[in-house]
């Protein structure tokens, strides 16, 4: 029955979502390929102005890196499955090539890779490509490392690999000598309630014989075990090298001999199992870029930093700097990808990209009806079916809420009142009509909040409003008034329950904690409840 319907986009299309890698064709940086965490890749060839999607029915649609060849702009490479390590990391199947300007797409390996950091293409060899496969998130497994393949794909032969925990996380290829790569090797493990970042089979690796062999490179990094590593090779003297290394004594390292001796330069470190990406100015040694939370600029070769991103989405996770103009920077963000063409003083947001991460969406009573939902980092959102020019712009929607949007609930009974949900428990009331929110959570301390609270409205009443924290709270005044109606329906395993600390744990790790609720549609009072353990 549903086949006949075909699907109509509705929105918001006002940001993107979480953009992991750029690739660009070079001698016309007018054509360019993006591609995201969830929603595919996307390709434009007006520098933005428009871009249509090019990959999006293939496997699970999240990019872990794009290579596209500087010969032919329609040769293009996709690892798939993000190099992140949040809990909610979406994973991939491999490795897929286009011909045609991503019109159709070959699976050409590595199906159990899971996550791939890195694709490099030889510059002169679209046969020749090198894959840094970072592996299972949440176990061993033994498809990672880096991968190399002379004949297109057809065959691939595993050139690095120290253990079935570290996976290749970054790959770089020297511009002038396409013989020597550098690799970084990291060793991780996510739990639901907790990520080790850090382990003995990190570390970073040279090759001077196009992969085939590798030697380890320690002289100068830190000692013990190390996290997340990024390296990039500078563009006009391949010798020189900056990279950013996870460890006690992490921080922002460069190098002037090609990787055989590294020096520290500024502890500089946001948040590296999530970032660690570093990037130079291909005409500039002494510009150096750290990417984060925000953007971190140096002009001194990496030993002091500003950051630099005014009026530009946060979480910054992919960079392209134009090799024949480095004012010419794009980037990719939680908000969509930007570009400067003033060397990061002024940046615009490209809006024809509709690859938002919805956590939820639900649907109000009105006719026509409207839509809401929550966007990953982008808020909660409403947004019309229909309008009376025919179609819904991104205009006709409204923000209702910022944060990571999770649930988004309208009152079945009064379109006006919503209730939104950001990470961590933030329950908000919304009054779509007169504007503004306020925060309904329930008060008090010890409670439990999962990074999805969920929110639940009774069929009975739908001034009656559930959430849950380890216990399941009620109100019945639309969330002036809480009231604790259960004992701790979870296990209380106090081994699962991690105080977030630093730049590693967060809300995102609150475990033994409700996830679900719903109230019988046929027999008030009986609820039930689902919790992340049983």
């Amino acid at each position: 029955m549903l086949s006949v319907l075909p699907p109509r986009e509705l929105g918001p299309g006002t940001m993107g979502g979480r953009i992991m890698d750029i690739a660009v064709y070079e001698k016309e940086p007018r054509i360019f390929y993006v591609g995201g965490s969830s929603g595919g890749a996307w390709r434009t060839d007006n520098g933005g102005m428009t871009f249509r999607p090019v990959w999006h029915q293939e496997g699970s649609g999240s990019v872990g890196s794009i290579a596209i060849s500087q010969k032919n702009p329609d040769v293009i490479w996709i690892g798939s499955g993000e190099p992140a390590s949040r809990n909610s990391t979406l994973v991939g199947d491999g490795v897929y090539k286009s011909l045609d300007g991503g019109k159709t797409w070959e699976h050409v390996g590595l199906k159990n890779s899971r996550q791939i950091g890195r694709v490099i293409l030889h510059p002169t060899d679209e046969n020749t490509v090198w894959v840094a496969a970072l592996g299972n998130l949440w176990g061993p497994n033994d498809e990672r490392g880096i991968y190399k393949t002379t004949d297109g794909g057809k065959t691939w032969t595993r050139t690095l690999f120290v253990n079935d925990n570290a996976g290749a996380v970054d790959l770089d290829i020297d511009p002038k000598n396409p013989n020597v790569l550098y690799a970084s090797m990291w060793e991780r493990r996510r739990w639901p309630w907790d990520v080790m970042t850090r382990g003995a089979g990190s570390g970073m690796y040279k090759s001077t014989d196009g992969g085939k062999t590798w030697k380890k490179v320690t002289r100068g990094l830190p000692g013990g075990d190390l996290g997340r590593i990024g390296v990039d090779v500078n563009h006009s003297d391949p010798k020189h090298l900056v990279a950013i290394v996870d460890a006690v004594q992490g921080g922002v390292y460069q190098s002037d001999d090609a990787g055989e001796s590294w020096q520290r330069t500024a502890n500089l470190n946001p948040r590296p199992f999530y970032f660690s990406e570093i990037k130079q100015d291909p005409s500039d040694r002494n510009r150096v870029y750290v990417l984060g939370v925000s953007l971190h600029i140096s002009t001194d070769g990496g030993r002091t930093f500003r950051e630099g991103n005014d009026n530009v989405h946060s979480d910054w996770h992919s960079m392209w700097i134009d090799p024949s103009d480095s004012n010419h920077i794009i980037v990719g963000t939680d908000g969509g990808p930007y570009q400067t063409r003033d060397r990061a003083q002024t940046w615009e947001l490209f809006t024809q990209i509709a690859m938002g991460h919805f956590y939820a969406v639900h649907a109000d009573m009105r006719r026509p009806y409207w839509v809401y939902g929550g966007l990953q980092d982008n808020g909660g959102w409403a947004g019309p079916t229909q309008t009376r020019r025919g179609f819904v712009g991104p205009e006709n929607w409204i923000s209702l809420s910022g944060g990571d949007g999770f649930t988004v609930l309208a009152d079945p009974n009064d379109w006006t009142t919503v209730y939104t949900e950001s990470q961590g428990g933030a329950v908000q009331r919304v009054d779509q009509l007169r504007g503004g929110g306020r925060s309904i959570r329930p008060r008090g301390t010890g409670f439990r909040w999962n990074w999805h609270t969920p929110i639940a409205l009774s069929p009975f009443n739908s001034r009656t409003v559930y959430v849950g924290s380890q216990f399941l709270h009620r109100s019945m005044d639309r969330g002036d008034n809480w009231e604790t109606i259960s004992p701790d329906l979870t296990t209380n395993d106090p081994k699962k329950q991690v105080v977030p600390q630093g730049d590693i744990q967060s809300t995102a790790e609150n475990h033994t904690t409700i996830v679900s609720i719903a109230e019988s549609p046929r027999t008030p009072g009986v609820i039930w409840v689902g919790t992340d353990d049983g």
